[in-house]
């Protein structure tokens, strides 16, 4: 099972580079990272984990970027939401317009606007993963 004192990210993002340099900044500040390419396989981690050993251990973040390959990361975190899934959200966007922003926080995640600072990235992460743990089965 995951250790509670070492948060548990999952990552969506179609970008290679993009998604190889959050692993390594994530990882370098001391979270586990599971990392797929769009959001098909971010519903497929989410399943496999809460099929596996780990199902009372929920992802404590899930970051996703919107525009991927096949349904968009709000689609997925809708779907997520509409299941139950209390995980924290953080939805990376170079688009972000009021609509967007809008449907953001009605899903009750975070926007981060592409480009970003590696800084503010980390900002951002400390500052969702230092509240407390999620509830066993409360996430994704």
């Amino acid at each position: 099972m995951t250790q509670r004192n070492c948060p548990h990210v999952l990552l969506a993002e179609d970008n290679p580079a993009l998604r190889s340099l959050i692993v390594d900044v994530l990882t370098l500040e001391g979270y586990h990272v599971t990392e797929v390419g769009d959001a098909a396989a971010l519903e497929q981690a989410i399943a496999t984990r809460k099929a596996g050993p780990d199902a009372l251990c929920p992802y404590e973040l899930i970051v996703t970027d919107i525009r991927m390959p096949g349904k968009n990361g709000l689609e997925a975190l809708a779907g997520l939401r509409n299941q139950g899934s209390r995980s924290r959200f953080v939805v990376i966007t170079a688009f972000p317009e009021d609509a967007t922003e809008r449907r953001i926080r009605e899903l009750d995640a975070k926007l981060l606007a592409k480009p970003f600072s590696l800084g503010e990235f980390r900002e951002l992460m400390k500052s969702l993963l230092v509240t407390a743990p999620l509830a066993p089965g409360g996430g994704a």
